[in-house]
Order: structure tokens, then C-alpha cells, then sequence
């Protein structure tokens, strides 16, 4: 989990990066069930490492989760502060796991 400074500084990046609203929110995981069939169902928890986030993606740890008009998947190289982060439609998004307010 990232600290509130870290989450402030990636979503006014990402606000900017992406010219979208993105909500000031704290999402500890999200289970997706994509409509893209190459990729499976997953649960993706900050802290964790993944691999195809994207179609041969290579695995990466995921630093922190945001919801806008689709939600955004941050890793090192993608999203956190530098480059695109993951995304995914929301219909495809089935659970979204706040942090618990004693994590934040």
C-alpha cells in the first residue's frame, strides 16, 4: 500500500495524464471479469504481482488502484508517475475492495 502523499501525487498524475476526473478514492483490489477472452477472470490487489494485466504484459507489482470512467490498474513502469496505467471497463470490474479506514 501506498502512504497518502504517494496516492495524492499518482492521482494528480493521473488527473493530468489522462484529462479525466479521477476519484479520490482508496481501492485496496478489484475482481475483473473481462469480456476480452484471451484474458482471465482475476483478482488484483495492490502489492501483488501480476502478469498479462494486458495482452503479454510482463508481470509487475501493482502499486495502487483507481476508479474514473474506467478503473486504472498502477504498476512501476505503468501509471505510477510515469507512462499509462492498466485499464479496465467498468462493466468488466464485478468487486471493488476499499481499503479498511485502519489501513489507510
Amino acid at each position: 500500500m501506498i502512504d497518502k502523499q504517494k496516492h495524492k501525487e499518482l492521482l494528480e498524475y493521473l488527473r493530468k495524464v489522462m484529462k479525466v476526473h479521477v476519484q479520490d478514492k482508496r481501492i485496496k483490489a478489484i475482481t475483473v471479469n473481462p469480456a476480452n477472452h484471451w484474458q482471465p477472470k482475476m483478482h488484483i490487489e495492490v502489492g501483488r504481482y501480476y502478469r498479462d494485466l494486458e495482452k503479454d504484459a510482463p508481470r509487475e507489482k501493482v502499486t495502487a488502484i483507481f476508479e474514473a470512467a474506467v478503473f486504472y490498474v498502477c504498476t512501476a513502469t505503468r501509471g505510477d508517475l510515469t507512462g499509462f496505467p492498466y485499464m479496465f471497463a467498468r462493466p468488466d470490474v464485478k468487486l471493488v475492495v476499499p481499503y479498511d479506514e485502519e489501513e489507510v
